[in-house]
């Protein structure tokens, strides 16, 4: 047996020398004695591989959308007392206007209700704004429908009484309640696309749900947005969800999911300009509109008073 040569050697396939070995009996005997060094080399180039396609898809996984959080639900939340108008010809009212006298009535029993926490008279733009979270009827009321309200936030207790309280004060027409959106805090906007079936008009109308290549063209128009954090999807079933736990007053009401917007949800680590955004996105097909998941109550309060809230550490 001769010893191994200590030169380079060449692996090569080809017809049988009259002066040696045939070159396939040296390729083969070469493999014998580099075996460990093929199986080796073999095994590196499989990982690499591996290691290549695994990191593609953990690539492409990151930049999925990931699924809503599991929690928390908020327990707090807004509501709204109307005053009855002239205009009012329904009962409890009768088209006779709540008095001053009745009006010191409702303050003086909100500022004593323990599920209150804050309050004041709100201008009909302030408390359209906290209307609008009716899911049902949201879309459609005006500001001249709110005159004559007061409105604020609801702490943890039994709702359901103090609403029935105040509702047998003397002038009061109806009231309004809402638990807070699941959204606010962990998002900053939502991007919503349109349902199976829709209540209004608009990119909606009479057209279905957005299709998978509509969703990720809202998807990569999302993820070129400067100041991009976290982008959550949210897909019906866990919107009506979100619904009934904010409608808690008649959360039977919304049992079908064909209603319900699937969303996309975004939280910013940077600056972001809500009126660029939303003239951006509300333009592309499959796209129902754009909304802040933010609290009309906070919206509606003045600086200084944010600035005091913060002060005091108040959410």
């Amino acid at each position: 047996m001769q010893p191994e040569s200590s030169q380079s050697e060449e692996l090569s396939f080809g017809t049988e020398s009259d002066d040696g070995p045939r070159q396939s009996d040296r390729a083969a005997g070469w493999a014998r004695a580099h075996r460990r060094l093929l199986v080796v080399t073999g095994l590196s180039v499989a990982l690499v591989a591996g290691l290549g396609v695994g990191g593609w898809r953990l690539y492409e996984n990151s930049r999925q959308p990931l699924p809503p959080p599991d929690g928390p639900w908020p327990q707090t939340g807004t509501f709204l007392v109307h005053l009855c108008r002239l205009t009012w010809r329904a009962e409890p009212c009768g088209g006779v206007a709540a008095t001053e006298e009745q009006r010191h009535d409702v303050e003086r029993l909100l500022a004593n209700m323990p599920e209150i926490g804050e309050y004041r008279r709100m201008t009909p733009e302030e408390a359209l704004a906290i209307a609008r979270q009716d899911f049902s009827v949201g879309y459609a009321l005006t500001a001249g429908m709110m005159s004559g309200t007061y409105g604020g936030t609801l702490a943890r207790g039994d709702w359901r009484r103090a609403l029935r309280q105040m509702l047998g004060v003397p002038g009061v027409a109806a009231m309004e309640s809402f638990r807070d959106d699941f959204w606010w805090g962990k998002s900053d906007i939502s991007i919503r696309l349109c349902p199976e079936s829709a209540a209004f008009s608009g990119n909606c109308e009479v057209r279905g749900r957005a299709s998978e290549e509509e969703k990720q063209i809202v998807l990569d128009r999302i993820r070129a947005l400067p100041g991009v954090g976290t982008i959550y999807f949210e897909d019906a079933k866990h919107a009506l969800v979100v619904v009934r736990h904010a409608q808690w007053l008649d959360s039977r009401r919304y049992a079908d999911s064909s209603r319900m917007s699937e969303a996309f949800h975004v939280k910013f680590t940077g600056t972001w300009d809500f009126s660029r955004i939303e003239k951006t996105f509300t333009e592309l097909p499959g796209v129902a509109k754009v909304v802040r998941d933010a609290s009309p109550w906070r919206a509606t309060m003045s600086q200084d008073e944010r600035g005091d809230q913060a002060d005091h550490g108040a959410g």
